[in-house]
């Protein structure tokens, strides 16, 4: 504890300090015989306290505690006014108007005198704490406003950058797209040609030449004929595929369950003698683009169709239900199926199903372009959504995927 004492006459100057020490043990005492050395010692070594007499020559406590308040050095040093003890209250108020803290009269009470010097101390160090704190606060919120401001900077050029490499992708998907539709319209025109003139060519040798060819002869342009035609489909299915990619979605509340039926009921129209059950669920909406939505359920469910065709009877579920998220711990999801009883696959070879013209079963065994299935997982990937499957050879297929939600009833 550093006080200092400033009082012109040197006798009072010896009690106080020796008053000071003997009731604050350990305490540091410094002393000024005048305003100017009081002034010029709380300057060089800031002291806790300040014990100033009022009547002073030259220049009174009064003043002297004027200038203390106005120098940064010394304006929160608290100081406390000696005076006689029949000092009038307009003294005591003018000594709080310029910043005293509080007054002692003389002869100084010890207990007194103690316990003042001990509150000014303790509310000298409080607000010593405080303006520390405030000073470190000061600097963290300078040091956080600096580096807010370079992550806005380094935000802005990040932002900068995105845009730039956005337009550069933008720029190449439209050149992409270019491509993909110079090769959509080369694929139509100039590859279905040479097929037309196959087809007709052949045509006019079953028709016009099928009597001066045996059997064998006859056979091979059967098979001619019909690989050319399947060529053509397999044409037809990589366009539909590459159409699937472009464009804008149009999302609007698609009823499955109304599409399912209308893609069952074409079937059973195009082959009346197959005896296959359908079990199509109610109420399956989702938000997403009608055009696509058929184009997936006509895939899948055709397929269906195709792979129970060696059985005499089938049935095929189209429905929705719960399965395990793929994140661990999430919630499960909602996802619709085609399920089937036919021929299956084996898990083994799951991871081939979705690429384009990849077959799990023997070219000869079933009908299909080996599109179908490419065509629904870029539909889905369109849509946010995942597609998956899962069967068992002789024990039937089903095929899962997701679509948003639809936020009301069907349309």
């Amino acid at each position: 504890m550093r006080l200092l004492a400033i009082d012109d006459v040197p006798d009072n100057l010896v009690a106080l300090s020796a008053l000071l020490r003997t009731y604050l043990p350990g305490c540091d005492v410094e002393t000024a015989s005048s305003g100017l050395e009081g002034i010029a010692k709380a300057r060089s070594r800031e002291p806790d306290t300040i014990l100033l007499d009022i009547q002073m020559p030259g220049m009174d406590g009064f003043e002297v505690c004027r200038l203390l308040k106005e120098d940064p050095l010394t304006r929160h040093v608290p100081i406390v006014f000696l005076t006689a003890r029949n000092a009038d209250s307009a003294s005591r108020i003018r000594g709080l108007e310029i910043g005293g803290d509080a007054f002692l009269s003389k002869p100084v009470d010890p207990g007194e005198l103690t316990a003042q010097v001990k509150a000014m101390v303790r509310i000298k160090q409080a607000e010593d704490r405080l303006r520390e704190q405030a000073s470190l606060l000061e600097e963290l919120v300078e040091k956080r406003t600096a580096a807010l401001h370079q992550s806005e900077a380094r935000y802005r050029q990040l932002n900068a950058e995105l845009e730039l490499r956005v337009n550069e992708r933008t720029a190449q998907l439209e050149a992409s797209n270019r491509e993909l539709e110079g090769f959509s319209y080369s694929v139509s025109h100039d590859l279905r040609a040479p097929l037309r003139g196959i087809d007709g060519f052949s045509e006019i040798l079953v028709e016009d030449y099928a009597e001066q060819l045996d059997d064998k002869g006859r056979g091979y342009l059967s098979r001619i004929r019909a690989a050319d035609q399947k060529m053509a489909l397999m044409i037809d299915a990589l366009l539909a595929l590459s159409r699937v990619g472009r464009g804008e979605l149009d999302r609007r509340t698609v009823d499955l369950s109304a599409v399912a039926r209308e893609v069952a009921e074409q079937l059973r129209t195009n082959e009346p003698e197959r005896q296959v059950e359908f079990a199509i669920g109610d109420g399956l909406v989702a938000e997403a683009d009608p055009t696509l939505v058929r184009v997936l359920l006509e895939n899948l469910i055709g397929n269906a169709w195709r792979f129970t065709g060696r059985h005499p009877t089938a049935r095929i579920a189209v429905d929705a239900g719960e399965f395990p998220a793929p994140v661990p711990g999430a919630l499960p999801e909602r996802a619709f199926y085609v399920r089937d009883d036919g021929a299956g696959f084996s898990m083994d070879h799951s991871d081939r199903l979705f690429g384009a013209f990849q077959r799990l079963h023997t070219p000869g065994q079933f009908e299909g372009t080996g599109i179908g299935l490419a065509t629904v997982q870029r539909i889905v990937r369109r849509h946010g959504g995942r597609v998956w499957a899962d069967g068992e050879i002789e024990k039937g297929a089903t095929f899962w995927f997701t679509l948003p939600a639809a936020a009301s009833g069907p349309a």
